[in-house]
């Protein structure tokens, strides 16, 4: 007979908390950047943290001087052309996953405790991705939400992983068992508005004294000391 399970819920986001992947995405953004507007950019040339596939790319593009009627009349074609470049990018990348994740995954999944995925990133790149480092048997389609799909307002974005953790397991998490594992601090302040615990992770582009300045309740440097 299956364990009930705990009513504490485990967020996770996805690049930079639980994996390192950024050649992969960059060389997916490049080609889609050059595709739709014809323009050589890089993720290193904008602030890509905690957004959307539309709005990294959307970003590029201005940067490089694409006018903004130019990239409204082709921001349709950025989704698809991302998923297929992702794609390819990643049959010949590799993907790492950070320090302590592994275990700590498999300690909260032996305690029972549910948890689920939220991203910025689309259904199609996250479930490749997921497929390919493994851990599609911590986090199946019906918890994940993702950004490029449904919201790009993170608080939005964080609330429909909640909710849909809630449907999967008919459980009311309460705010105080609830934990958000985040490596930018727009997810942390995502995290503090719905009044949820926030875990904060210096394993992402913005470092550890940039993440203690918005006041996480915890704050790691990494998952290596996972217990």
């Amino acid at each position: 007979m299956p364990q009930k399970l705990n009513n504490k819920l485990c967020i996770f986001d996805y690049h930079g908390t639980l994996i390192w992947a950024l050649d992969i995405h960059d060389s997916a953004y490049s080609r889609t950047v050059e595709e739709i507007y014809g323009v050589k950019g890089s993720v290193h040339d904008v602030y890509f943290t905690a957004s959307t596939i539309q709005n990294i790319t959307i970003s590029i593009a201005k940067n490089k001087g694409v006018s903004g009627e130019i990239i409204e009349s082709k921001r349709h074609l950025i989704l698809p052309a991302y998923e297929r470049h992702f794609k390819d990018a990643l049959e010949h990348g590799e993907i790492h996953l950070l320090p302590g994740v592994p275990e700590l995954l498999r300690s909260l999944q032996e305690n029972n405790i549910p948890i689920c995925l939220y991203t910025g990133e689309s259904f199609v790149s996250i479930d490749a991705v997921m497929r390919k480092s493994g851990l599609d048997r911590y986090f199946p389609e019906d918890v994940r939400s993702s950004g490029s799909n449904e919201t790009d307002d993170r608080t939005e974005l964080l609330r429909l992983a909640i909710e849909k953790a809630k449907v999967k397991h008919r459980i009311a998490f309460p705010n105080g068992e609830t934990y958000l594992f985040d490596d930018s601090t727009k997810g942390l302040e995502a995290g503090k508005s719905l009044g949820i615990v926030t875990m904060g992770v210096a394993t992402g582009p913005q470092s550890y004294d940039e993440l203690l300045t918005h006041s996480p309740t915890h704050l790691f440097r990494d998952f290596s000391d996972y217990k």
